[in-house]
Protein backbone atom coordinates (compact mmCIF):
# COMPACT_ATOMS: atom_id res chain seq x y z
CA UNK A 1 0.00 0.00 0.00
CA UNK A 2 2.87 2.26 1.27
CA UNK A 3 5.01 1.62 -1.41
CA UNK A 4 2.42 2.31 -4.64
CA UNK A 5 1.01 5.70 -3.23
CA UNK A 6 5.22 6.16 -3.41
CA UNK A 7 4.89 5.50 -6.88
CA UNK A 8 2.17 7.50 -7.24
CA UNK A 9 3.17 10.61 -5.79
CA UNK A 10 6.76 10.23 -7.37
CA UNK A 11 5.27 9.82 -10.77
CA UNK A 12 2.90 12.86 -10.07
CA UNK A 13 5.58 14.99 -9.33
CA UNK A 14 7.73 13.57 -12.65
CA UNK A 15 5.08 14.50 -15.04
CA UNK A 16 4.07 18.07 -12.50
CA UNK A 17 4.44 21.22 -15.17
CA UNK A 18 7.16 23.14 -13.36
CA UNK A 19 6.77 26.87 -13.52
CA UNK A 20 10.69 27.01 -13.90
CA UNK A 21 12.67 24.58 -16.39
CA UNK A 22 16.19 25.35 -14.19
CA UNK A 23 14.29 23.49 -10.79
CA UNK A 24 12.64 20.44 -13.20
CA UNK A 25 16.43 20.07 -14.33
CA UNK A 26 17.51 19.58 -10.85
CA UNK A 27 14.48 17.84 -9.96
CA UNK A 28 13.64 15.12 -12.63
CA UNK A 29 17.01 13.16 -12.33
CA UNK A 30 16.32 12.77 -7.87
CA UNK A 31 12.55 11.77 -8.61
CA UNK A 32 13.66 9.05 -11.23
CA UNK A 33 16.24 7.81 -8.76
CA UNK A 34 13.99 7.77 -5.99
CA UNK A 35 11.10 6.14 -8.15
CA UNK A 36 13.49 3.44 -9.12
CA UNK A 37 14.74 3.09 -5.57
CA UNK A 38 10.63 2.39 -4.78
CA UNK A 39 10.10 -0.20 -7.73
CA UNK A 40 13.02 -2.47 -7.26
CA UNK A 41 12.50 -2.42 -3.33
CA UNK A 42 15.53 -0.77 -2.52
CA UNK A 43 13.76 1.37 0.31
CA UNK A 44 11.96 -1.22 1.26
CA UNK A 45 14.94 -3.05 2.07
CA UNK A 46 17.24 0.09 3.45
CA UNK A 47 14.28 0.53 6.00
CA UNK A 48 13.61 -3.36 7.39
CA UNK A 49 17.54 -2.97 7.84
CA UNK A 50 17.56 0.54 9.56
CA UNK A 51 14.71 -1.18 11.89
CA UNK A 52 16.43 -4.33 12.58
CA UNK A 53 19.60 -2.42 13.65
CA UNK A 54 17.37 -0.28 16.19
CA UNK A 55 15.96 -3.56 17.34
CA UNK A 56 19.55 -5.25 18.19
CA UNK A 57 21.11 -2.41 19.34
CA UNK A 58 19.17 -0.84 22.30
CA UNK A 59 20.04 2.74 23.01
CA UNK A 60 20.16 2.42 27.11
CA UNK A 61 20.67 -0.72 27.37
CA UNK A 62 22.71 -0.94 31.41
CA UNK A 63 21.52 3.01 32.14
CA UNK A 64 20.28 2.86 34.83
CA UNK A 65 16.44 4.48 36.19
CA UNK A 66 15.67 5.79 39.76
CA UNK A 67 12.76 5.56 41.67
CA UNK A 68 9.52 8.10 41.30
CA UNK A 69 9.85 8.41 45.60
CA UNK A 70 5.96 9.72 46.60
CA UNK A 71 5.31 11.05 42.97
CA UNK A 72 2.97 8.81 40.79
CA UNK A 73 2.83 8.60 37.50
CA UNK A 74 -0.57 10.22 35.63
CA UNK A 75 0.29 10.11 31.92
CA UNK A 76 2.39 8.47 29.97
CA UNK A 77 1.45 7.33 26.36
CA UNK A 78 3.29 5.39 23.87
CA UNK A 79 1.69 7.75 21.17
CA UNK A 80 3.14 10.96 23.39
CA UNK A 81 6.76 11.67 24.13
CA UNK A 82 5.59 13.93 27.11
CA UNK A 83 4.71 12.34 30.86
CA UNK A 84 3.19 13.76 34.05
CA UNK A 85 3.98 13.39 37.34
CA UNK A 86 1.71 14.36 40.63
CA UNK A 87 2.29 14.30 44.18
CA UNK A 88 0.09 15.33 47.04
CA UNK A 89 2.02 16.56 50.28
CA UNK A 90 0.29 15.56 53.94
CA UNK A 91 -0.24 19.29 54.09
CA UNK A 92 -2.63 19.38 51.16
CA UNK A 93 0.17 20.75 49.11
CA UNK A 94 0.05 19.32 45.31
CA UNK A 95 3.47 19.38 43.35
CA UNK A 96 2.50 18.41 39.30
CA UNK A 97 5.36 17.58 37.10
CA UNK A 98 4.72 17.89 33.06
CA UNK A 99 7.98 16.66 31.02
CA UNK A 100 8.35 16.32 27.25
CA UNK A 101 11.34 15.42 25.69
CA UNK A 102 13.06 17.23 22.93
CA UNK A 103 14.18 15.23 19.67
CA UNK A 104 17.23 13.71 19.81
CA UNK A 105 20.32 15.70 18.49
CA UNK A 106 22.30 14.10 15.22
CA UNK A 107 25.77 13.32 16.74
CA UNK A 108 29.09 11.73 15.40
CA UNK A 109 30.20 10.49 18.20
CA UNK A 110 28.49 7.06 19.93
CA UNK A 111 26.73 7.73 22.82
CA UNK A 112 24.75 5.55 24.96
CA UNK A 113 23.25 7.99 27.34
CA UNK A 114 20.79 10.26 27.33
CA UNK A 115 21.43 12.98 24.59
CA UNK A 116 18.69 14.91 24.57
CA UNK A 117 16.68 17.97 26.73
CA UNK A 118 13.81 17.39 28.35
CA UNK A 119 11.30 20.91 29.11
CA UNK A 120 9.06 20.45 31.70
CA UNK A 121 6.92 22.49 33.68
CA UNK A 122 6.53 22.31 37.62
CA UNK A 123 3.37 23.56 39.29
CA UNK A 124 3.19 23.99 42.76
CA UNK A 125 -0.44 24.61 44.45
CA UNK A 126 -0.51 25.51 48.00
CA UNK A 127 -4.09 23.84 50.46
CA UNK A 128 -6.67 26.26 50.21
CA UNK A 129 -5.64 28.20 47.67
CA UNK A 130 -6.59 28.70 44.13
CA UNK A 131 -3.57 30.40 42.58
CA UNK A 132 -0.65 28.07 41.22
CA UNK A 133 3.25 28.92 40.88
CA UNK A 134 4.46 27.20 37.83
CA UNK A 135 8.44 27.07 36.84
CA UNK A 136 9.50 26.71 33.16
CA UNK A 137 12.52 24.36 33.48
CA UNK A 138 15.24 22.82 30.66
CA UNK A 139 16.80 19.35 32.09
CA UNK A 140 20.26 18.74 30.51
CA UNK A 141 22.97 15.72 30.64
CA UNK A 142 26.03 17.51 32.31
CA UNK A 143 28.08 14.22 32.16
CA UNK A 144 27.81 10.64 32.14
CA UNK A 145 24.66 9.38 34.30
CA UNK A 146 24.43 12.97 36.03
CA UNK A 147 21.98 16.11 34.87
CA UNK A 148 21.63 19.37 35.75
CA UNK A 149 18.28 21.82 35.28
CA UNK A 150 17.72 25.38 34.40
CA UNK A 151 14.83 27.67 35.76
CA UNK A 152 13.98 29.59 32.56
CA UNK A 153 11.08 31.57 33.83
CA UNK A 154 8.80 31.22 36.47
CA UNK A 155 4.98 32.68 36.67
CA UNK A 156 2.78 33.24 39.25
CA UNK A 157 -1.65 32.23 38.31
CA UNK A 158 -3.79 34.02 40.15
CA UNK A 159 -6.99 32.65 39.63
CA UNK A 160 -10.68 34.40 40.37
CA UNK A 161 -12.43 31.05 40.16
CA UNK A 162 -13.11 29.08 43.06
CA UNK A 163 -11.62 25.96 43.95
CA UNK A 164 -11.31 23.11 41.94
CA UNK A 165 -11.39 24.82 38.80
CA UNK A 166 -7.96 26.46 38.30
CA UNK A 167 -6.41 28.23 35.29
CA UNK A 168 -3.74 25.53 34.53
CA UNK A 169 -6.98 23.28 33.71
CA UNK A 170 -8.48 20.26 35.30
CA UNK A 171 -6.75 17.42 34.79
CA UNK A 172 -3.43 18.87 36.50
CA UNK A 173 -5.63 18.68 40.11
CA UNK A 174 -8.02 16.47 40.21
Amino acid sequence: MIQSTLVFVLRRLREANFREKREMRKLNPLLKRGLKAIENGDLLKILQSEIRHEISHPRFQGVETGSLGDFKLDWDSPESQDIVLKRQFDSGEKVVVSALLQPEPIELEDDLVFPREAHAKVCIKKPGLSSILQFHCRVYESGSGSSHFDIESAYFIRSFVSAPSSTYGDHFFR
